[in-house]
């Protein structure tokens, strides 16, 4: 009965933090007091004691939110434009407008903040910052803003678990820099100098330092499609690998001299804690930390404890410490990960064998069993799963483990004698060049899965995992279950097509769906390591189920609005493509120009002729109907166009993608009343530098009668059009308003 009471406390402690992010409010903390009280009590009243856990858990939620209130009025009580101290946090790397990285304020015009309270913030920085800097500046404060699709990247939750609560630029001259060269800066850039110009730097930078922007979006791609992405993050196998390093070192020590019985537990934390504190102490490398940390006591002590009660102890301990680190995917990709290790250990007969046989086949069992075990993961956030992943790892993480890494700990502390570690990094390059051959052969085993299938698949992976320790009633009611699912999918009634405004800041992306099939008009932008194309386009796409892109529409060629074409005409390869400026494998779109799509009529309404050039101006304007329903997309297109365009018949439109962004250079009273629309939808980023969308505009719109959407407010925006109605759903009014955003993005709980 006490184990199942400890178990219980720890399931019902992890469980009430774990939901903490989704609750509706953050309550008071006052509460806390309860908690305390409750706590107090169940020392005398064992009733009370099975919520234990749940008053932990509450009491741990209240102290880190009250943390994270006055950390927010402490950083904008004086208001947007302040005279900082602060201490540089982590690596500044290089962005299209300076650098960019973490500070922690240490003081607030003039006034020095309590250690607990200081805040981190994410600065733009003219020039490059090292880590352990001190500046003090005058910065303006902004409210961490970030897009909202129902895929990609989540800059709100992502910097709220690493506890980042505003983004800041500099707003004066006033410019002072006390430089004092930490240890590990230092450390950092000798690397980079000794590794100048191999071609796996930036995999050696990951693999070291936990530095992961270098690596471009081709090589990210082709380890998600290997498997293998995992690797690049400092996790539990690496700093595994360097306490293994640290133990050895201390046996040898313990053979020298017996007064030494503890080198090998000291030396072994010492090392994965260096390792873990040069990868910036990240979630997977806390819990590997807190693994070790449990592995030297029960050696020490002798205990003896279950592998699921150390896997429960060590994610109570992280979650003690970092509440709010379940919003980072790395939390869950670490503990399921280890967790499905252990259940296959627990699952193995207790024999010990030293067959090379038995090795290798136990090795391809549990990696099997990792691949199984993740894929409900791999499938809730990338929607699809490889399938080559198995055997990828089955070779790679031995060569990762017994070779890649421990050269890299090598190369690292040897790295004052250039000569020894130059020859080292080189060694390493090598074998990484291989490994990046290998893994571009990896496209092939990539399946994209539908969203509307993965419930279904997760549930019965997880029936197969659990299976063996079902009752036969249960089993039957599981597959009732499933079958149910299945009949509820088929008869569902879908929209006859829909519309997708994604959330791309100050650019464009519409995605026109129809079944298996799509549109694309605009692509959003892209950068170094990806893209709009990339990171929220595609993996719409593969989550729609959608196998085929049938058009590729570019309204102009401005890099907000065409930056991710190349990635699209690659890896889509729409059969049709038009632009109205000239280019190679492009058709003409151009006033008159009209085509189907199935149930769709497309119409282009701008420009008059093609160029050679488009700028906003040139924007080609297409409208799509089906007969009853229609939406006009506008690009950029200028006020003087819209002018000359509203003279043709047939413009109204039920919809309009407002043109530039909702800029006053465009929208004309005119164009507002000819197009008569009842929804107006614009395409931009809230409190962007250009200010968008003018008032002005807005009030046009709202005065014709039409409602008012933008993506900066809004997030993603999806249509879906019926046969006698249409419906418009805002993604953060049904799932952005968690209470953290609103703290983030309007500073209220």
């Amino acid at each position: 009965m006490t184990l199942f009471f400890h178990y219980w406390t720890l399931i019902s402690l992890s469980i009430g933090i774990i939901t903490a992010p989704y609750w509706p409010k953050m309550p008071q903390v006052e509460w806390s007091l309860i908690c305390v009280v409750l706590l107090l009590l169940s020392r005398t009243m064992p009733r009370l004691r099975w919520g234990c856990g749940l008053y932990i858990a509450c009491l741990t939620i209240l102290v880190h939110g009250y943390a994270v209130n006055q950390q927010m009025k402490v950083l904008f009580q004086s208001g947007r434009d302040i005279t900082i101290t602060a201490k540089v946090d982590s690596l500044f790397t290089q962005i299209s407008h300076g650098f960019e990285g973490t500070l922690v304020l240490r003081s607030i015009n003039g006034q020095n903040v309590t250690r607990f309270f200081q805040p981190k913030i994410r600065f733009i920085a003219p020039t490059a910052l090292f880590i352990g800097d001190v500046i003090h500046t005058q910065i303006r404060l902004k409210p961490i803003l970030g897009r909202f699709n129902q895929v990609g990247y989540d800059q709100e939750a992502h910097y709220f678990s690493e506890n980042i609560l505003a983004t800041a630029t500099m707003s004066g001259t006033r410019f002072r820099l006390e430089q004092f060269g930490s240890f590990k800066q230092r450390l950092i850039t000798r690397v980079q100098q000794q590794t100048e110009g191999l071609p796996s730097q930036a995999l050696i930078l990951a693999l070291s330092f936990g530095i992961k922007n270098h690596i471009d979006a081709l090589t990210w791609q082709a380890l998600k499609n290997s498997g293998l992405s995992h690797l690049m993050a400092i996790s539990g196998l690496h700093i595994g690998i360097a306490f293994g390093v640290g133990w050895g070192l201390g046996t040898l020590l313990l053979r020298i001299s017996f007064a030494m019985y503890r080198a090998p537990y000291l030396l072994g934390m010492i090392c994965a804690l260096t390792y873990a504190w040069l990868a910036g102490m990240t979630l997977p490398t806390q819990r590997a930390l807190v693994m070790c940390v449990i592995y030297s006591m029960l050696l020490m002590t002798g205990w003896r404890l279950t592998a699921s009660y150390k896997w429960l102890v060590t994610l109570c301990v992280v979650l003690l410490f970092n509440p709010f680190s379940t919003l980072s995917s790395g939390f869950w990709l670490s503990f399921v990960a280890v967790g499905v290790i252990f259940l296959f250990i627990s699952r193995q007969p207790v024999q010990s064998s030293f067959k090379p046989w038995y090795k290798l086949t136990s090795l391809i069992s549990v990696q099997v069993w990792i691949f199984v075990g993740m894929m409900p993961l791999s499938l809730v956030w990338f929607y699809g799963v490889s399938s080559v992943s198995p055997l990828y790892n089955l070779v790679f993480v031995p060569l990762f483990s017994i070779v890649i890494v421990p050269l890299i700990l090598i190369a690292l502390m040897t790295s004052s004698a250039a000569s020894i570690s130059t020859t080292i990094w080189k060694g390493v390059d090598w074998l990484l060049i291989w490994v990046h051959e290998a893994i571009s052969a990896a496209h092939f085993g990539w399946f994209a899965v539908a969203s509307i299938y993965i419930p279904a698949v997760v549930v019965l992976l997880m029936v197969i995992i659990i299976w063996p320790l079902l009752t036969p009633l249960f089993r039957l009611w599981c597959g009732a279950l499933l079958s149910g699912y299945w009949l509820f999918s088929s008869v569902k009634q879908d929209s006859q097509w829909r519309v997708d405004v994604l959330d791309v800041g100050h650019g464009l992306a519409v995605l026109i769906q129809q079944g298996e099939r799509a549109y694309l008009y605009d692509t959003g932008t892209a950068w170094l390591s990806g893209g709009f194309a990339q990171d929220v386009i595609t993996p719409l796409m593969h989550k729609r189920g959608i196998k085929y892109l049938d058009g590729l529409v570019l309204s102009h060629l401005d890099f907000d609005h065409a930056g991710g074409r190349e990635f699209i005409e690659h890896y889509w390869q729409p059969p049709l493509r038009l632009a109205s400026q000239t280019l190679p494998g492009y058709q003409t779109c151009a006033q008159g120009v009209k085509w189907r799509w199935h149930r769709l009529e497309l119409e282009a309404f701008w420009p008059p002729n093609r160029v050679d050039r488009a700028y906003n101006a040139h924007s080609c304007v297409l409208r799509i109907s089906d007969g009853r329903f229609s939406i006009l997309l506008a690009g950029d297109i200028s006020a003087l166009g819209e002018w000359l365009m509203i003279r043709q018949p047939n413009l109204a439109s039920d919809i309009v993608i407002v043109p530039h962004h909702g800029s006053r250079t465009s929208s004309s009273q005119g164009f507002v009343r000819k197009v008569d629309a009842k929804l107006a939808i614009a395409s931009l980023e809230k409190d962007g530098r250009w200010g968008l969308p003018d008032q002005k505009v807005v009030n046009r719109y709202l005065e014709n009668g039409a409602i008012w959407f933008d993506t900066g407010s809004s997030g993603q925006i999806t249509l879906d059009f019926y046969s006698n109605y249409w419906l418009a759903k805002q993604l953060r009014e049904t799932h952005g308003q968690s209470w953290y955003r609103q703290m983030l993005r309007n500073r209220v709980e």
